[in-house]
């Protein structure tokens, strides 16, 4: 069977000093991140105020996160293969459903102005660290939706 993108969505993972941009392929066999953008948290200058109220209103915590990107280029990987993706940075990867993924936690956020605090998704392979990363709660029933399908047994709903 050929490995097709089932969906596609923005995702970040929250780190130490700043953030890490992703797009997320649901394939048919597979969960694929490819980095789009990273960046430190914010400055503390008056015009950084102006846009972290916005970014908050307009977006919630996400828009913080993407406004504290210094690079997205989310079409980055637009003419690329699957494999060309997974090669084009150290911090994209792969998880095969079947045989790398223990479980796919997800976690339904209600609180929140605007899109408000974002929903949760918890990917834990089989070996290796698990990655949590955030995403708009928005797309929570579409997520949860194909994930149902292509996990099987594997998602656990929070």
């Amino acid at each position: 069977m050929k490995e097709e993108v089932v969906g596609v969505f923005e995702v970040d993972e929250p780190r130490k000093f700043g953030w890490r941009h992703y797009t997320m392929y649901l394939t048919n066999k597979r969960i694929i991140l490819g980095k789009i953008g990273s960046g430190p948290a914010l400055s503390s200058d008056s015009e950084s105020y102006m846009k972290i109220g916005t970014a908050f209103i307009n977006q919630g915590f996400l828009g913080l996160a993407r406004l504290a990107i210094q690079k997205d280029d989310s079409h980055k990987y637009d003419n690329m293969n699957f494999e060309e993706i997974l090669e084009a940075d150290k911090d994209n990867f792969a998880v095969d459903y079947q045989n790398e993924l223990k479980s796919v936690e997800l976690k339904e956020r209600t609180l929140g102005i605007g899109k408000g605090i974002p929903s949760r998704i918890v990917i834990s392979p089989t070996h290796g660290k698990k990655k949590t990363l955030l995403f708009n709660k928005e797309y929570f029933d579409d997520l949860k939706s194909l994930l149902q399908k292509l996990t099987a047994n594997k998602l656990v709903i929070k």
